[in-house]
């Protein structure tokens, strides 16, 4: 396996009008194991399969839109990068590094459509 290529992913969203004006989406991805950064002999760990969900509501009014988005909604913690490195600092050889993935958060705007 080729590292930080996950052996499987799906993604997937919908859209659902609830009234005339507001809208509900939603979208989450699913991500199997990889191997970590350095690791081309697959000998050391992976990193774990994650689920991140998110979802947003929009209310629109003829060219104008107001929006809030809520993401990794049931605040998952996972890592979405992790790499073999030497450290430098001290004599302790090859140690694993790893990236988190982002909390969850939610923000909110206006889109207009001229």
């Amino acid at each position: 396996r080729l590292p930080l290529v996950p052996p499987h992913r799906v993604n997937g969203g919908f859209e659902l009008m609830l009234w005339d004006q507001f809208r509900l989406g939603m979208d989450a991805v699913w991500v199997d194991a990889q191997r970590l950064r350095g690791d081309e002999a697959n000998n050391g760990s992976r990193l774990d399969p994650y689920f991140v969900a998110n979802m947003q509501l929009s209310y629109q009014y003829r060219n104008i839109e107001l929006f809030v988005r809520f993401e990794n909604l049931f605040d998952e913690n996972y890592e979405s990068y992790g790499a073999f490195f030497e450290n430098a600092l001290d004599e302790t050889g090859l140690e694993q590094f790893l990236g988190p993935g982002a909390p969850f958060g939610a923000f909110g705007g206006i889109r207009a459509r001229f």
